[in-house]
């Protein structure tokens, strides 16, 4: 039984949380408080504006370095996404 008791006391302590702190749980982006980027330093030496700027940068050099795709990607990808004969009613069932 003082398991059971455990447990209970865990969700009610739980839910009377969310209760609690519901108000802060559930705000939107314009009570959002940002740092000045300039003023905040990740990983030692790296300003925060930087670091915003490399998150942005990144995929796009990402996708310029992916190697090209064979003929067999494409056949590929054709047939995965050509219709199907029976599909929204374009075709003999």
């Amino acid at each position: 039984m003082p398991l059971l008791r455990r447990v209970f006391f865990m969700l009610t302590a739980a839910v009377t949380a969310a209760l609690v702190l519901e108000s802060q749980a559930f705000a939107g982006e314009a009570e959002l408080v940002l740092p000045d980027l300039d003023q905040v330093a990740f990983f030692g030496n790296i300003d925060g504006r930087s670091l915003l700027m490399l998150g942005l940068v990144a995929p796009v050099s990402q996708n310029a370095n992916a190697p090209p795709t064979g003929p067999s990607t494409h056949a590929s990808c054709a047939k995965i996404h050509e219709p199907s004969a029976g599909a929204l009613g374009t075709g003999p069932p």
